[in-house]
């Protein structure tokens, strides 16, 4: 009998820090990159945002929540037999909605000491996760007006994503490939609907950024890469990704969608080759040793 990491080392993955297939534990190399994220968010945030990508920085860390996630669901799928959609949901509730919550409240009573209450959408949308929508509603109703707590659109966003994912992995029934499959349609009808709201519908920046419709395959993008993995361990494509000429691919294609400025193209096919590029650079980060 064939010894399976044999075969993984023979195709290009190393099984030293972390195995394809879907098991719990720590990721080395994602802490890092996480770091990197948030540095390019606050030094955007403090008035480069015209030479530093800021919001790649989000893009990030939605690839980085995609991968994990997927990653835990399927390790407790293939562990336990199933994934437990209550515990998951009051995980999530535990981890995020406290801190949110407490945030919100402090800072409601700042603006309020100041004359400069926010309005009641605002409101509405801080607390229930829909800010992302709200901020689209104020780019296509009231132009480019910020809003208290317009950061949270993407904290919005990820909420989305740990609603309805765990949905479809228990929809395709441990059918991984299935899932797979589904996964990649997501990508496709993101991308087609982006183009479709910027080219038909003439939705503001403020939709085709932040809303959860217009952005979702920044999170898919890491769920299939976790995906793809567990399914297909030992496949050659692997190896055709991983190295110094595909991750070179891979940062040609980062930095061009950074370069090229055409206004049609970072609404719409910039996501989708970005995602591509960190599916790529995420995948020989945790498993290329060029040395």
């Amino acid at each position: 009998m064939s010894n399976p990491q044999n075969g993984l080392q023979a195709n290009g993955l190393s099984t030293h820090h972390i195995t394809p297939q879907a098991r719990f534990g720590y990721i080395p190399g994602l802490d890092g990159l996480r770091a990197i994220a948030v540095l390019l968010v606050l030094i955007a945030h403090v008035g480069w945002s015209h030479i530093i990508p800021g919001g790649f920085g989000v893009t990030v860390f939605f690839f980085i929540s995609g991968f994990l996630i997927t990653r835990l669901l399927l390790a407790e799928s293939e562990k336990k037999g199933g994934i437990g959609l209550k515990a998951f949901y009051i995980r999530r509730f535990l981890r995020l909605l406290p801190a949110l919550y407490l945030m919100l409240i402090i800072t409601w009573g700042f603006m309020a000491a100041t004359g400069k209450s926010p309005q009641p959408g605002e409101i509405f949308g801080a607390f229930t996760y829909t800010m992302n929508y709200h901020y689209a509603y104020l780019g296509i109703h009231e132009g480019t007006r910020s809003a208290p707590w317009e950061h949270l659109w993407s904290l919005a966003v990820e909420e989305h994503f740990y609603l309805i994912f765990p949905l479809m992995l228990l929809f395709v029934k441990k059918n991984w490939k299935k899932a797979f499959k589904i996964g990649l349609g997501v990508c496709a009808v993101v991308l087609s609907w982006r183009l479709f709201t910027h080219h038909g519908l003439g939705a503001p920046h403020e939709y085709t950024y932040a809303t959860t419709d217009s952005r979702l395959d920044s999170i898919m993008y890491g769920c299939l890469l976790s995906l793809g993995l567990h399914v297909w361990p030992n496949h050659m494509t692997w190896k055709k990704l991983i190295g110094f000429a595909p991750l070179a691919i891979a940062t040609a294609i980062m930095l061009f969608t950074f370069l090229y400025r055409d206004f049609a193209f970072r609404e719409t096919f910039r996501y989708s080759l970005q995602g591509i590029g960190l599916f790529v650079m995420v995948l020989n980060l945790m498993f290329w040793k060029p040395l």
